[in-house]
């Protein structure tokens, strides 16, 4: 059977596309399995520094820069928690009480060594509270394009850069205020 067109020399350098690709060869009977990076170990909790160590220098220093700001509010406690196949091990930072209550949750930060997230559940409430046009662009993109699940947005944002930092610290700022206000006027 004779091909319709002659194959480019790119052609023949290129590797072949994933789903024809061999499958890694099997693992031998008795051989130890790879060792797992603690942010995909879910049977041992990893320390928020082995977390933040697997980041590339890149990331390193603006996720350093988000926890620190994060870790300074008042009463907002964070956990380390496992939330499954797709966030691993996250930070999650709720916001709480005077006698130690959780009030909300604050936001999330997943530290994927692939690129860190920060998402941020806000609720319709929030969303038309927020001043809109005075928000960062960087902000304002990530509510429109949050998705929604039940009565949650759920905006998120990846840190890349220390840019992208301060633009998130204010809007915890505002959704920590939020939440805080009702809880002041019931006591």
């Amino acid at each position: 059977m004779e091909r319709d067109r002659d194959i480019t020399d790119t052609e023949l350098e290129s590797p072949p596309p994933p789903m024809l690709m061999e499958a890694p060869p099997p693992r031998k009977a008795g051989a130890a399995p790879e060792k797992l990076t603690p942010w995909l170990d879910r049977w041992k909790q990893p320390k928020r520094e082995q977390l933040v160590a697997l980041l590339s220098d890149q990331h390193r220093k603006p996720v350093e820069e988000f926890l620190r700001l994060a870790d300074a509010m008042p009463r907002v406690q964070p956990t380390l928690i496992w939330y499954g196949l797709s966030w691993h091990w996250t930070i999650q930072y709720n916001v709480m009480d005077e006698s130690g209550k959780p009030l909300d949750l604050l936001c999330y930060m997943v530290p994927n060594p692939a690129g860190p997230l920060v998402c941020v559940p806000l609720t319709d409430e929030m969303v038309n509270r927020l001043p809109m046009r005075r928000l960062h662009k960087f902000i304002r993109t990530g509510i429109r394009a949050a998705k929604r699940a039940v009565a949650l947005q759920w905006g998120c944002w990846n840190v890349v850069t220390s840019a992208d930092v301060e633009p998130l610290a204010d809007l915890l700022k505002r959704k920590y205020k939020m939440v805080i206000e009702p809880a002041k006027k019931e006591q």
